[in-house]
Formats: C-alpha cells, structure tokens, sequence
C-alpha cells in the first residue's frame, strides 16, 4: 500500500480550492455545488474530483524527485568509476658507452677515397668534438684495413673523428681530418656502417 504525506495533501486540497474559488463562480447547495460555465458536481463528485487532481500532482511530483535522484545516483556512480591513471615519467635515454649490441663500422675518406693510414677516434656520450686526449677508444687504419670497428655500444650519442694521411695529395699538405656525431637510435643487435668524410683547406689553397 503506497502512504501519503497528509501535510502536503491538505496543501494541495488548499491550493486546489483557492484554485476553483479565483477560476470559476460557484455557489453551494444541499444537493452539491454548481460552478459557473460548468456542468454541476456533487458534494461527493467535486471532492473525489480535488482528491485525485491532488494525487495526480504529488505522484507526478515524486516521480520527478525520483528521476533526480536516479540521475544523481548514476553521475555519482559514473564519477567513482573513472579510473586515475598515475603519471609516469619516461626514463631518460642512455647517454652512450660500452655494454649494449650495437658496432659502428667507421670508413675513413677523402673525396669518398679511403684514406691510406690513420686513426680513428670514439668518444661515448658526445655531440661535438672533445679534446683529443678525452677520447674513449680508438682504432687504426691502412690501406689493407680500411675499416675501424667499434663493438657493444649501448643507445646513445657518439663523436667519432679521424686523421690520417692521403698519399695522393702533394707531400706536406696530404694530412686529413674530420668529424661528425652518430646516434644509435635502438638497443638491437645491429652493425650500423659509417663513412666519415675527412679534410684539409691547406691543400685546397695551393694554386
């Protein structure tokens, strides 16, 4: 059995009443109570007619207050379910050195020519020239073995440079040199090969 509030039932017995006294004309007699430019109720007739308007505005009512607190109850439930996800910070990227898979396989060249004797330099973690004697390794080359190899390098930055001797150029302006930086951009298993283009302006000023 579904209850009522009496207190708001009887307010809306007023204000359904006070609604019929400012709408209409009527008058009361013993048989009911006739409302002008209406048909004419009964006693009994008019209160079941105010009785229901009454329920009808408070079940609409509560059907209202229902739906609002549905509507809460839902937000409420979406809002505790949204998951917090915690910021992570990436880890930063290897500087470069000894411990990973990579091999630079570093060509030494002049004029795209392999040069005839020389050495070639690595310097771990760098992107520009460092002094000379801060290099980390390095590596000979002749003319039989041109190639300087560099093994189990991690990801990370690397300077290479080269100087050697080009027999081609005239004697006392045949030296050249050269450097360039090189990124190892994974941690795979991978032989990565270089040709480092070297130089002289000395030799290129002679008429």
């Amino acid at each position: 059995m579904r209850t009522y509030n009496m207190n708001k039932v009887k307010i809306q017995v007023i204000m359904q009443v006070e609604r019929l006294l400012l709408s209409s004309q009527y008058h009361m007699n013993g048989n009911g109570v006739t409302i002008k430019y209406r048909r004419v109720y009964t006693l009994q007739e008019f209160f079941y007619k105010l009785g229901t308007d009454c329920k009808s505005h408070y079940n609409k009512t509560m059907r209202i207050t229902y739906k609002i607190i549905g509507i809460f109850a839902a937000v409420t439930v979406l809002a505790s379910c949204v998951r917090k996800n915690e910021v992570i910070d990436p880890e930063p990227l290897p500087a470069g050195g000894i411990g990973g898979k990579a091999t630079l396989r570093v060509t030494a060249q002049h004029h795209k020519k392999n040069i005839n004797t020389g050495v070639v330099y690595i310097k771990y973690a760098s992107k520009s020239m460092p002094v000379i004697d801060s290099f980390n390794a390095t590596d000979t080359v002749d003319a039989t073995n041109p190639t300087a190899v560099f093994e189990k390098l991690t990801q990370g930055d690397y300077y290479l440079y080269a100087k050697g001797t080009d027999y081609n150029l005239p004697q006392g302006n045949d030296e050249v040199m050269g450097g360039a930086h090189f990124r190892v951009i994974d941690t795979l298993e991978k032989t990565y090969d270089l040709y480092l283009q070297l130089d002289n302006p000395a030799h290129h000023e002679q008429p």
